[in-house]
């Protein structure tokens, strides 16, 4: 594998798949997918070419006011996160021509999540993994696999930073390790 200018990775929630247009799937299944992770609650693609797959869920009108997310004020400023027509996809982009984390950056526009300064620290690949775990984390210790929980982009403590093989394991402590060797494949190439 080469670099890649534009790599995405998305995690879908089964259960709440269904608010995703049909579209959408069509033109995922057109990109090139680098890996697919399929979990007992949800699926995380990663893949290439992101803008037209966007695209597609952004034209969509917005589902019954049920399906949207509601904005936790302890986590979120309601006046800087967007509207979430599907609250089961989430979504992080990584521009990834140059070496430095100034590169990657959540899409703002379809999930309203901004990185923390101590994240912006981080080199792409860590970036990367960690945004994994903690989607697997959030997905795994839902009480309602039904509810959606709003993601939280806090650093840990430790300094991760070139740190990929080493800390890999423990941040996937919960994930089998067949499943961080393939995320870590793709890792190694988010540059």
């Amino acid at each position: 594998m080469g670099s890649f200018s534009n790599l995405c990775v998305f995690v879908v929630h089964r259960t709440a798949a269904s608010s995703i247009p049909r579209a959408f799937w069509e033109e995922l299944s057109k990109l090139a997918t680098l890996e697919t992770i399929d979990m007992k609650w949800a699926r995380m693609v990663v893949v290439e070419r992101f803008l037209k797959v966007m695209d597609t869920v952004s034209k969509e009108p917005n589902p019954p006011q049920a399906l949207q997310t509601a904005i936790d004020p302890a986590t979120e400023s309601t006046d800087k996160a967007p509207n979430r027509p599907f609250p089961c996809l989430r979504t992080v982009v990584f521009r990834a021509v140059w070496a430095g984390a100034s590169h990657c950056a959540v899409d703002l526009e379809q999930t309203g999540y901004g990185l923390s300064d101590k994240w912006k620290l981080f080199t792409p690949p860590v970036m990367y993994l960690r945004f994994i775990a903690v989607n697997l984390r959030q997905w795994k210790y839902l009480n309602d696999r039904r509810r959606l929980v709003l993601l939280s982009f806090q650093a840990e403590e430790g300094d991760l930073s070139g740190e990929l093989d080493r800390q890999s394991r423990t941040m996937f402590k919960d994930v089998d390790n067949s499943t961080i060797d393939r995320l870590k494949g793709v890792a190694r190439h988010v540059w």
